[in-house]
């Protein structure tokens, strides 16, 4: 399950709770992670979302699916030497993406200090943590 994020400059938690944007108003790479079910429980009144079954909901809350998204903005495809299409390459993309995730895997959260969150995002930890039903 992949949970924590890294501590970085820019961060913004939506009110839902759910997602995490950062950098927002760069000039290099703008991202934003978010909870896959909230996302689609969200979409799912519109026409767009309607084919989106109750199992595939239930399977990203089961698993805690999360997404995280990237826009590569002018300044850093310029300066990466990727201006044009045909310079991406799998292997590239694989390469930023782990450059600049803000996603780790729980195993490697090695603090158990939360008090900079705010109480009701304490409180789902503590819930979490001691395996009650969130």
């Amino acid at each position: 399950m992949l949970v924590g994020f890294e501590d970085i400059q820019r961060k913004l938690l939506f009110r839902n709770g759910a997602t995490v944007e950062y950098g927002r108003g760069s000039k290099y790479v703008y991202g934003k992670l978010y909870c896959k079910t909230t996302e689609l429980k969200k979409h799912r009144s519109k026409k767009s979302g309607q084919h989106v079954t109750d199992d595939v909901i239930n399977f990203c809350e089961s698993q805690g699916i999360v997404r995280e998204e990237f826009t590569l903005k002018s300044r850093f495809l310029l300066q990466n030497g990727l201006a044009f299409l045909g310079a991406i390459t799998d292997e590239l993309l694989k390469e930023v993406y782990m450059d600049r995730t803000q996603l780790q895997r729980l195993e490697a959260v090695k603090y158990d200090d939360f008090n900079h969150l705010p109480r009701h995002l304490k409180a789902t930890y503590v819930s979490w943590k001691y395996g009650f039903p969130l």
